[in-house]
């Protein structure tokens, strides 16, 4: 073989590549894009247990869940048996329960803007002594983390020493103490028999 074949074969083999080259940069292969079905679960827990602290070390909240998940494209995340407990500077503790909840939040990492708790809910009380005051139960109570708010239109019935309240709706501001029952309040006190 003389140079200028040599030389020939390269330069096609060359302008071979190219065109190869040019032809698979033009090609986009098709892409499947299937939709997702709208009951995809897209995060799953189960056995849930969750602490969160003070700046200074101190046990602020404590979250217990049977099971967390959140579907796909969803801004609200299902809750079973969630049980939040949040615990005061004076020693004193409030815990909320359900056997039903819902997480409503922007994204699934993003801070959770209100607590939809529902079925048997439970609100309790717990003095120093870590013994429990009072009890409220309700159908529905909406929880407001950001303010430590609680809130509900529902009949709620609470007992406590020496009395016990019928109301429809309540809200617990659970950084001071503070309850409201907002209208048809009945309440029954005991007086305690010192004989």
């Amino acid at each position: 073989m003389n140079t200028t074949t040599k030389i020939t074969l390269r330069l096609g083999l060359l302008l071979s590549l190219a065109a190869s080259m040019f032809w698979l940069s033009q090609y986009q292969p098709k892409r499947m894009t299937t939709p997702l079905p709208a009951n995809t679960v897209e995060e799953f827990m189960i056995g849930v247990h969750a602490k969160r602290f003070t700046p200074e070390g101190e046990l602020s909240q404590q979250l217990t869940l049977q099971k967390w998940f959140h579907y796909l494209g969803e801004p609200i995340s299902h809750l079973s048996t969630p049980e939040l407990t949040t615990y005061k500077p004076d020693h004193t503790k409030w815990t909320l329960q359900a056997q039903l909840g819902e997480a409503h939040q922007t994204s699934v990492s993003g801070p959770l803007h209100k607590i939809v708790l529902h079925n048997d809910v439970m609100m309790k009380h717990y003095a120093k002594t870590n013994t429990c005051d009072w009890e409220l139960n309700t159908t529905q109570l909406v929880l407001h983390p950001q303010t430590e708010v609680a809130k509900t239109q529902e009949q709620v019935s609470l007992k406590g020493p020496n009395v016990d309240i019928v109301s429809q709706g309540l809200i617990a501001k659970l950084k001071t103490g503070h309850v409201t029952f907002p209208k048809q309040v009945q309440s029954h006190y005991v007086v305690a028999n010192n004989d």
